[in-house]
């Protein structure tokens, strides 16, 4: 019932052979991890206003699912994609409705991992580890020297700074995206 430029489009579901198989609008420009790994093979940083374009576009997704009360739980690289004239998509909500905790413990907010809980504010942390991948091309607690440290405005590594942060200390999609 989602209807927003900045999230996959639903078209149908079937089942088959005991599976469920969803049909999606298909981005035919890929997802980001795609997007960074051919950063990655040229071995330089993503400009800043294309970071800044898909910032607002990750953060006005989320700001419309968090009105509509879905939690995505999912926020990964490959959940993020794009078409071919650069719009940002949210996809893969499987999640959104199963109490289940996805496996990719990376994107995984603190709460989250303790198993304590998970509200909306999951979904900004897990955006704040993909920002930070796009940026420094490592995880937040990557164990080796992140590249490019510096290379941004102040204002994009604070703001990846603060969707870090302890869930009572971290922003919501409506305050980022003013």
């Amino acid at each position: 019932k989602m209807s927003f430029p900045n999230v996959t489009k639903y078209f149908k579901y079937f089942i088959q052979d005991s599976s469920l198989y969803v049909i999606y609008e298909y981005a035919n420009n890929g997802d980001l991890f795609g997007f960074l790994e051919a950063y990655k093979s040229l071995k330089k940083p993503v400009d800043s206003n294309t970071l800044w374009n898909i910032f607002m576009q990750c953060i006005s997704a989320l700001r419309y699912i968090h009105n509509q009360n879905v939690i995505h739980k999912n926020i990964s690289l490959t959940n993020i994609l794009m078409s071919e004239s650069k719009i940002v998509k949210l996809g893969d909500f499987k999640f959104s409705f199963l109490d289940k905790i996805p496996p990719k413990e990376e994107y995984q907010s603190p709460e989250m991992k303790s198993n304590l809980h998970f509200d909306k504010k999951t979904d900004i942390y897990a955006l704040g580890v993909v920002f930070h991948q796009l940026c420094y091309f490592a995880t937040p607690n990557a164990q080796f020297e992140i590249k490019f440290k510096g290379q941004y405005p102040q204002e994009m590594e604070m703001i990846i700074q603060l969707m870090l942060k302890n869930e009572n200390e971290r922003p919501d999609a409506n305050y980022l995206y003013s």
